[in-house]
């Protein structure tokens, strides 16, 4: 559901008319999101060139509650999600601009470990970084409609999160591409607050 309004959010925007002058954020805050999995996000422009961003997220699934001694006892397993990144508009234009974002994230990841005799809550940190190379288009002064591709690196454990495993998880790396448009709806945006005068 959220996707779809999405899509007819991002549809809506391209209808909108825009004005003839160019889009400056310098010194304005935003609100919206880059990557899905961090999706309360903030964004700081230092200047027109420059953006600070910070995502949280966070998911939250009931399962048994394998640490407790009563069998029907179930837990909360929350992963939370921190995304890092700066943008950088390498050429700017009237209502576009394309940017190279460097990103770091990373997230928790709780699981039990049973030792043979005990059973206890563990977590596990996953990690992520990279670079996008994308655009990002200024549909209205306030609203701007973000599209990217890039290379990214992983290290992660592969537990879900509430799973019961009898050792400690390994990490392992990868390096795969990665971006915003791997489906029709997968469109970062920002909200900017503030004059454009």
């Amino acid at each position: 559901m959220l996707k779809r309004l999405l899509a007819v959010a991002a549809f809506a925007a391209i209808l909108v008319p825009s004005t003839s002058h160019a889009v400056d954020h310098g010194k304005q805050w935003a609100l919206g999101y880059f990557f899905d999995d961090a999706p309360v996000g903030v964004r700081y422009m230092l200047n027109d060139k420059t953006g600070l961003d910070v995502g949280l997220g966070f998911s939250q699934e009931d399962g048994p509650d394998y640490s407790s001694t009563d069998p029907g006892a179930t837990a909360s397993n929350t992963v939370l999600t921190l995304d890092l990144g700066v943008q950088f508009n390498l050429i700017h234009q009237e209502r576009a601009d394309f940017f190279v974002r460097p990103f770091f994230g990373i997230a928790s990841v709780p699981y039990y470990l049973d030792n043979g005799t005990t059973i206890s809550d563990e977590s596990v940190t996953d990690t992520r970084f990279g670079a996008i190379l994308g655009a990002e288009w200024h549909a209205t002064d306030n609203l701007s409609l973000s599209f990217g591709h890039g290379l990214g690196v992983t290290s992660g454990h592969g537990v879900s999160a509430g799973e019961l495993r009898g050792s400690e998880p390994e990490s392992s790396t990868s390096i795969a591409t990665s971006g915003l448009t791997t489906g029709s709806t997968s469109i970062g945006f920002r909200w900017y607050f503030g004059n454009n005068d």
